[in-house]
């Protein structure tokens, strides 16, 4: 009988640890996000006055080499006047590295809106090969999909649709800490 309750005992306290582990991740408090000066391509000091003409079309993320794209998504972003798609998982850390939704993103076309959103806290940022080699900010919504850069301002896809369905693709990031060097 005592050996019963030690196997109870332990089930439960594995339960429990399972349950905080669990609740963790989805309240947003897991991954720890350990930054290694990931503001250097958003530093204003950086920013060139080469931005393109209001209304036309750019295509930013052409000359990027990535193999890996991360969504910091800030929750708080999305609470009262955005609502992130239903599509997209709920997680503060997204990951893809399917190289064919990577592709799509590197073919996108962005029209420029000559603006800026102060606000957004969400971050899209581009790896290769673990490396941190691009950082935007961005805002994902059902009616929007907006770059914000020092370079460009605030750009808004050209396909929205097409985007929003590649960011449904990405895998919510399960591990304790994500590390950007």
């Amino acid at each position: 009988m005592a050996n019963f309750r030690k196997k109870n005992k332990l089930f439960l306290a594995i339960f429990i640890v399972f349950l905080v582990w669990y609740g963790c991740f989805f309240f947003g408090v897991l991954p720890i996000v350990v930054f290694d000066d990931i503001d250097k391509n958003d530093s204003p000091t950086e920013c060139s006055s080469n931005s393109p003409q209001i209304d036309s079309t750019v295509n930013i993320l052409e000359n990027i080499k990535f193999n890996k794209v991360v969504l910091l998504l800030d929750l708080g972003d999305y609470d009262d006047c955005v609502h992130l798609p239903k599509d997209i998982p709920h997680r503060k850390v997204l990951v893809c590295t399917d190289t064919i939704f990577l592709n799509t993103l590197k073919r996108s076309s962005w029209h420029f809106m000559g603006g800026d959103v102060c606000t957004v806290q969400s971050k899209i940022l581009f790896f290769d090969d673990n490396h941190l080699v691009n950082a935007y900010h961005i805002l994902l919504s059902a009616n929007q999909v907006s770059i914000q850069s020092c370079e460009t301002g605030l750009i808004e896809a050209v396909q929205k649709d097409k985007l929003l369905s590649v960011f449904s693709g990405f895998k919510p990031y399960y591990g304790l800490v994500l590390q950007v060097k």
